[in-house]
């Protein structure tokens, strides 16, 4: 590159080499704390190999003291999450939150009037409650070793396979509701989902084995870094419009249970069942829009002001409590757990108000 190319081959845009990333630069390449760069479009590839001193941790001894409760001590005066907070903090606490929920009715539910009822419908939503504790436990693994280069690679498997287990419980129980009890309904209407969710898992296992964790990993929002918002996120490249899509179809196949739902049930149960799932879809899809074109609060954030408090929730406190941002991803969290819980609503619902349900 000559000295009055401003832009290098790797697809960046060099700014003046007085303005540092987030601490002085290592000249052994530690941190790779190079100087500031602008990411260009088409530059998606040109942000691997980009580690933040607030964000990446080495040592994952203490991997999850730091990430949840207080990272080590780093001079950020600019920095929203203060000097010993962590960007994933927030992810994982409200990860951790829905588990605790799902937890605890998962384990009270034999105790009330609704778990007394013996049907396969009820059984059956026993476990999809129980394999959510599970899915919301393998996504804060995720979040708490996403600080971590190779440990992200390996935990982000584990999320696609709680994932994929919570949609797959969640469908089995909704034609269990459907069907009344899975009446004569055959075996490939059981496994289908099941089937193409170990597909899937067992597709990206394999192409997690062919890549190494440096071409997975990119840089996300590296020109906030010295705001405490830069990460570093697992892609899939190529395969994510793949992952996605298969993903959505799976989550959407309460679409083709509304039919029986009006046929099988009571009037009641019926629009309660129905319209819990349409209105937990759109909420979920407003909280996807939100992370993942909106970006709000997290592109809003800058140098000179952050969003109004009411817009916004963070701390720069340090020590245990502190150190956090609710960025768009752990809104999208929060939002994702409203939409379970008024999914369980309606399944409840039927159960305990469904006589034909409860005759069978």
């Amino acid at each position: 590159m000559s000295d009055g190319d401003p832009t290098d081959k790797s697809g960046f845009s060099k700014l003046p080499p007085s303005v540092n990333w987030c601490g002085d630069c290592d000249e052994h390449d530690t941190f790779a704390y190079v100087h500031k760069y602008e990411v260009s479009k088409n530059s998606k590839k040109s942000t691997r190999g980009l580690k933040f001193l607030q964000y990446d941790i080495e040592n994952v001894r203490r991997i999850w003291f730091r990430v949840v409760c207080v990272n080590d001590y780093v001079n950020a005066p600019s920095s929203y999450i203060g000097n010993t907070g962590h960007i994933e903090r927030m992810n994982v606490w409200t990860h951790l939150l829905a588990a605790v929920i799902y937890l605890t009715y998962t384990l009270i539910r034999p105790l009330t009037s609704i778990g007394k009822i013996e049907t396969i419908s009820s059984s059956l939503a026993s476990f999809s409650y129980a394999s959510l504790v599970a899915t919301f436990m393998f996504s804060s693994v995720y979040h708490v070793y996403s600080a971590n280069k190779w440990w992200s690679s390996a935990a982000r498997v584990g999320d696609y396979f709680g994932i994929y287990l919570g949609i797959s419980a969640g469908t089995l129980s909704d034609l269990s509701v459907v069907t009344i009890n899975l009446k004569d309904v055959g075996w490939k209407s059981i496994a289908d989902v099941w089937i193409a969710s170990m597909l899937l898992l067992i597709f990206f296992c394999l192409r997690r084995f062919t890549l190494t964790a440096e071409e997975t990993r990119l840089a996300y929002l590296p020109e906030k870094c010295s705001l405490g918002f830069a990460r570093s996120t697992i892609c899939d490249l190529e395969h994510s419009g793949l992952r996605a899509a298969a993903g959505m179809t799976l989550a959407f196949n309460w679409l083709m249970f509304i039919p029986g739902a009006f046929a099988m049930l009571e009037n009641d149960c019926a629009w309660v069942f129905a319209g819990s799932r349409v209105l937990a879809t759109a909420i979920l899809i407003c909280g996807m829009v939100l992370d993942n074109a909106v970006l709000y609060p997290d592109k809003w954030f800058n140098e000179s002001e952050a969003p109004p408090r009411f817009c916004a929730c963070y701390s720069k406190r340090d020590g245990c409590g502190g150190g956090w941002v609710m960025t768009s991803h752990a809104i999208w969290h929060l939002m994702a757990l409203l939409s379970t819980i008024i999914t369980t609503i309606g399944t409840e619902y039927s159960i305990v108000n469904s006589e034909l349900l409860s005759a069978f």
